[in-house]
């Protein structure tokens, strides 16, 4: 199941819902911004978890992209989103 699972999707859409989340949580006077802070902190440590996961599936060694993950976005005309990581990638995220 794991190699099925697209980690490179995953990364760029837990900042977004965890946006969303902060957005939409309560602010009481008494918790003094804590909600959003819990959330955001969440969110990054979520995100730290799925980065350390996709490098230790990263074969150093080796050069181009890898963990490839293709989606069909439309039809006519045949449009793909392609997204992929390579080592250079990985150090900057």
């Amino acid at each position: 199941m794991i190699e099925n699972f697209s980690f490179l999707s995953a990364i760029i859409l837990v900042p977004f819902i965890g946006m969303l989340f902060t957005l939409f949580s309560r602010e009481d006077p008494d918790m003094d911004s804590r909600n959003a802070f819990h959330v955001a902190f969440f969110t990054v440590c979520a995100n730290l978890l799925l980065i350390f996961r996709v490098l230790t599936n990263m074969d150093l060694q080796k050069l181009g992209l890898q963990l490839i993950e293709r989606f069909n976005w439309l039809e006519n005309p045949n449009i793909d989103i392609i997204l992929g990581a390579d080592t250079f990638s990985i150090v900057i995220i």
